[in-house]
């Protein structure tokens, strides 16, 4: 922080105080001296008017700003609506995405199931066939069986008839 420094005051700076100040009166006169009452108003109306002229800038300058902030605020609100419809379509793709999932693992089950039926369905098909074919050569065989019995019997009883004759 400076310090003041104060100097005692000393007669000889009166006289050179008194100069000062009649300088500064006679600066202040001869300033005021070139001025009228009618220049005061006239420079006062001037002034009004180059303060009325801003104002009116300002003014318009204002208004231009509340225009521009109204457009902002109008673009704004079609950028959100727009935001809004983009999320909207994003959880309509997210849920057919999501359907589109659930489809796949339904087919996967339902083909599973498809598989697992045909195979046993096919096994059934064996299972009968083999059943049907053993079933078949067993009666064939049976038919056999009796036809040789019969044939046997036949030639028995003829062979029997040949010597009862």
């Amino acid at each position: 922080m400076a310090r003041l420094i104060v100097r005692p005051f000393h007669r000889w700076h009166l006289p050179r105080a008194a100069e000062l100040l009649q300088q500064t009166e006679a600066e202040v006169r001869e300033a005021v001296g070139a001025l009228s009452v009618e220049g005061v108003v006239q420079k006062l109306s001037g002034l009004n008017l180059e303060i009325t002229r801003s104002l009116a800038d300002v003014s318009g300058k204002l208004v231009s700003e509340v225009d521009r902030l109204a457009k902002l605020r109008e673009a704004s609100a079609i950028e959100a609506r727009e935001l809004e419809r983009l999320h909207k379509i994003d959880i309509a793709a997210t849920a057919v995405d999501q359907l589109v999932e659930s489809y796949r693992l339904q087919k996967e089950q339902l083909e599973s199931e498809i598989t697992g039926q045909r195979t046993a369905w096919s096994e059934e098909e064996e299972v009968r066939t083999r059943e049907q074919k053993e079933a078949d050569d067993f009666e064939y065989k049976k038919a056999m069986e009796r036809e040789k019995a019969q044939d046997k019997y036949d030639e028995d009883a003829r062979v029997l008839e040949k010597k009862n004759k």
